[in-house]
């Protein structure tokens, strides 16, 4: 996003939202391992890996299960005839 295109709304909300936050890590709270520690909490939690699960499944997902399964059982039938 260019500068230019930031709203003052966006502007403020930053000011208000996010720069406390930003401006207590950079004084050290929380600590690094503390803040590693929330990270690893959050990237474990079972609603982002649901996330990542959501967003790597794709029709092309879905077209290549449905292949792989079809030849799978095409070859342990075996020839019938």
């Amino acid at each position: 996003m260019a500068p230019a295109d930031i709203t003052p709304q966006q502007l403020a909300e930053f000011r208000q939202d996010d720069l406390p936050k930003l401006k207590d890590l950079v004084e050290g709270r929380p600590t690094k391992a503390e803040f590693e520690r929330d990270l690893r909490a959050s990237l474990n939690s079972a609603r982002m890996q649901a996330e990542v699960l959501k967003h790597s499944v794709s029709l092309w997902t879905v077209l290549w299960l449905f292949l792989g399964v079809g030849s799978a059982y095409r070859l342990g039938v075996g020839e019938t005839q």
